[in-house]
């Protein structure tokens, strides 16, 4: 199926048209959490969380679970597997620029052996590509009002993803509640120069590649 066949099953599936424009953009949100969730995979779904870690770990998978059947239930068997090899082409096309934007947060941590460093800075990494996905949404997807001028509907403000919301919620919950369990003591905050420059160029080259694909 082309990429314009698959915006349009998606959005006829949750319930939205198009106003403006022929992009790619309305699943941008679903690829960048995809992203999102094979990072989780690699790096953090081992990890045999307690107490206040597991309920936030297990709200973010439940938030996440959700949105993203809401996407693959618009497609039949055949057509998710089509979507699932585009959704693979990008996590390819990204791999290195994340190992980048990764090393750059375990930098942070230097007060962890390396393995707690790495499932920390995954979560930092995941939180901050929720924040992506949220941002990408509330651009697409918009409260429609009446233009006083002229009359006519057109975009409001931004709309706000519920599961996304969820799931930048709890995954920085269980960044803060698992950070001190493993006896985290560093303050620093997570917005040095490098890190701030790496993710910047990680959410640009996200948006070149779907943007380029649209």
């Amino acid at each position: 199926m082309t990429k314009k066949e698959i915006v349009e099953r998606y959005l006829k599936h949750i319930g939205f048209v198009r106003t403006q424009g022929d992009t790619f953009e309305p699943v941008v949100p679903i690829f960048v959490l995809d992203l999102m969730y094979q990072l989780h995979n690699k790096n953090i779904a081992g990890v045999n969380f307690r107490f206040k870690a597991k309920y936030h770990h297990d709200n973010w998978m439940e938030a996440y679970t959700k949105f993203n059947n809401r996407f693959f239930n618009a497609f039949n068997i055949d057509e998710q597997d089509e979507v699932g090899d585009m959704m693979e082409e990008f996590e390819q096309y990204m791999a290195y620029d994340l190992d980048i934007a990764l090393y750059a947060v375990m930098a942070v941590f230097t007060d962890l052996p390396v393995e707690d460093a790495r499932v920390v800075s995954s979560i930092s990494l995941c939180n901050t590509l929720a924040h992506a996905a949220q941002a990408y949404w509330g651009n697409v997807y918009r409260h429609i009002k009446v233009d006083p001028m002229t009359g006519k509907y057109v975009p409001g403000e931004p709309r706000v993803n519920n599961d996304i919301k969820a799931i930048t919620y709890h995954s920085i919950r269980l960044l803060n509640v698992y950070y001190r369990q493993i006896g985290g003591k560093n303050t620093q905050a997570l917005a040095t120069d490098n890190i701030i420059a790496t993710t910047e160029n990680l959410i640009r080259k996200t948006y070149k590649w779907l943007k380029s694909n649209s």
